[in-house]
């Protein structure tokens, strides 16, 4: 008997590369809903599409509303999209006995820690995004203990690109560059990620409550942003800029205008991860530079060959 998995979000970056890494496993269907097919600022949206599915296995649920500063601006559609919406996935899920394995985000910690987060540290969301992922981490575990919450940082690789295809665009084009240098944390590669929730959707069914994932070690912006260019460098992408400078979390914000704070440090510690899987997520460095000479290259290669 096959297994049927429920990807929601699946127009999404994150989601897209599930359904599409999913999709490829034997005996295993695959049902999808983007944005125009399941409305999450109604729950009975939710609700409708589920029961035309019927019976399924997993819901994996990659669909948030991740603008911080819009969040921070209408903290009450945050709420419904990345909370409130979890928990009626929860209910439906518990409904034809499957689970939930919710992404979530490091933005639920304030920051303040200068050590990794456990998965048992308080939270203390500082801004309206974090406080509605977290509500709902809790709407979903409230449903049932057999839901599983995976949080993920400094998330890239996936469709968009995220900060480093950014970083990459910018100095190719661009004289001189500052990135944030006192913002520290753990960078998450897309294929990593998603490699996460099929374990956990799969043969790791065991695993409940709340687990960390990033690819393992910590680093600043600057430092993240930094490395990305060294192998954009090697790889022989004509960079205008190729060593950044430092700049700081308050000088950014009021030349950006932000609207949210953001944690200071937010790496995550992936023990309980190692535990469950057998084996430790691969160094930050070794995701940078995979994605880099394999997504980014061969993507930007066409972009910027003399005409």
């Amino acid at each position: 008997m096959g297994t049927r998995i429920v990807v929601v979000g699946a127009n999404g970056n994150l989601g897209k590369l599930c359904a599409d890494r999913l999709r490829h496993r034997p005996n295993c269907e695959v049902v999808e809903f983007a944005r125009a097919e399941m409305d999450l600022e109604r729950s009975d949206s939710i609700r409708e599409a589920l029961r035309a599915v019927g019976q399924f296995d997993v819901l994996i649920n990659c669909a948030a509303w991740t603008n911080v500063d819009a969040c921070e601006v209408d903290p009450a559609k945050a709420n419904q999209i990345n909370g409130l919406a979890v928990g009626v996935m929860g209910e439906m899920a518990v409904s034809v006995r499957a689970r939930v394995v919710q992404v979530s985000t490091d933005y639920v910690f304030d920051g303040k820690k200068e050590t990794p987060y456990r998965e048992d540290d308080a939270t203390g969301p500082l801004g309206a995004y974090g406080a509605s992922k977290l509500l709902g981490e809790e709407a979903l575990l409230a449903t049932s203990p057999a839901h599983l919450v995976m949080r993920v940082s400094w998330l890239f690789g996936a469709g968009g690109g995220g900060f480093p295809l950014w970083i990459i665009q910018q100095a190719l084009k661009s004289d001189a560059l500052s990135i944030v240098a006192d913002k520290w944390g753990s960078p998450t590669g897309a294929p990593g990620a998603v490699a996460a929730l099929e374990f956990f959707s799969f043969s790791g069914r065991e695993a409940t409550g709340v687990v960390h994932f990033s690819n393992s070690g910590e680093t600043s912006w600057l430092g993240w942003a930094q490395y990305t260019l060294d192998q954009a460098r090697e790889a022989g992408l004509p960079l205008k800029t190729t060593q950044l400078t430092a700049t700081t979390m308050e000088n950014l914000a009021a030349k950006a205008g932000w609207k949210a704070l953001r944690p200071v440090h937010s790496a995550l510690s992936c023990e309980r991860y190692t535990s469950l899987t057998g084996k430790a997520p691969r160094p930050w460095q070794e995701a940078i530079a995979e994605y880099v000479r394999l997504g980014v290259v061969p993507s930007l290669r066409g972009q910027t060959s003399p005409a």
